[in-house]
């Protein structure tokens, strides 16, 4: 454990500059993204990546079963 004291002293919490962890369910953690490369790519939420792709590929099936060698 931490104190708060010696948190705030560790932590900037205008910027969360030096922040990497919090225990607090409602705190915000910055999301640290390289300028270029892989690390670069904005992150999406689950729901926006499906909605996108709805969007994207309309009424195409996205899911398949494969029984007794037929594809449903």
């Amino acid at each position: 454990m931490m104190s708060v004291p010696g948190y705030k002293n560790l932590v900037n919490t205008e910027n969360g500059k030096g922040l990497h962890w919090a225990t607090d369910v409602h705190a915000e953690l910055p999301i640290k993204m390289r300028a270029s490369g892989p690390g670069s790519e904005r992150p999406v939420t689950i729901p926006k990546l499906f909605v996108d792709c709805v969007k994207q590929n309309g009424t195409r099936n996205s899911v398949f079963v494969e029984r007794e060698g037929k594809v449903f």
